[in-house]
């Protein structure tokens, strides 16, 4: 009997520590919702960025790491449709700079070599992630996904299109968008020579890299871009 109580134990804590790690929508917790938010600053200047997303609608948090990366997932009928990663560059010159959660679920993070980490980064350098050199004008900018059989939208994340300190353009690949961090707030909205923005001359920074990933079958996403054209993408 004893031998059984303890083998029933140690499947116990198993299932409890696999459930944790494990992907799909998390237990309720009183919450219907959870954001990313993302937080920049520099000389006594500071903004934050927030990404709402409603877990009632298919919306899971997946995890996050190290206050540098983050992912959320979508499901649809138990089925995971697809996930957005959060990747922040490893080269932000200010003084302060994170990636945080609010009412996320959250695995045991923020050390280097915990499965959060390592899943988040996967066979990228956390130390060595820079930006690509796509524009840096904030011209409106979604992630759209839709079913490729009917072109119907299944899901969006619609970026703020202002003129901020932290603002997102499209990335120059299929399914990527860009978080800028101006401390001064963007010049131009258009490049057109507007001025729209009527920010200061101190140059962005490429800050965060959102990037679709793991597209089920069937699964096309696309980064909008009323400037250059849209880019899509099928899983590979």
């Amino acid at each position: 009997m004893k031998r059984l109580i303890l083998a029933l134990t140690g499947l116990l804590t198993l299932a409890v520590g696999t459930a944790q790690a494990l992907p799909g929508p998390d237990p309720r917790d009183g919450h219907s919702f959870f954001n990313i938010e993302i937080t920049a600053s520099n000389h006594g200047v500071s903004a934050m960025d927030v990404s709402h997303f409603k877990d009632r609608i298919g919306w899971d948090f997946g995890d996050r790491a190290g206050y540098h990366c983050a992912w959320v997932e979508f499901f649809r009928s138990g089925t995971r449709l697809f996930e957005v990663q959060y990747h922040a560059v490893s080269d932000y010159p200010g003084d302060f700079f994170e990636i945080n959660d609010r009412y996320g679920l959250e695995a045991v993070n923020d050390l280097r070599g915990s499965r959060a980490f390592d899943k988040c980064w996967g066979t990228d350098n956390q130390t060595n992630f820079v930006h690509d050199g796509s524009d840096h004008f904030p011209h409106g900018t979604s992630l759209v996904f839709r079913n490729s059989a009917t072109n119907n939208v299944i899901k969006r994340i619609d970026y703020p299109n202002q003129c901020a300190r932290l603002y997102w353009t499209p990335g120059d690949r299929a399914g990527e968008a860009w978080l800028w961090w101006d401390e001064d707030g963007p010049e131009d909205k258009l490049d057109h020579g507007d001025g729209l923005c009527g920010g200061g001359p101190i140059e962005p920074i490429a800050v965060v890299q959102a990037k679709a990933r793991k597209l089920a079958p069937g699964i096309t996403v696309c980064v909008t871009d009323a400037m250059d054209g849209d880019l899509c993408k099928t899983p590979s």
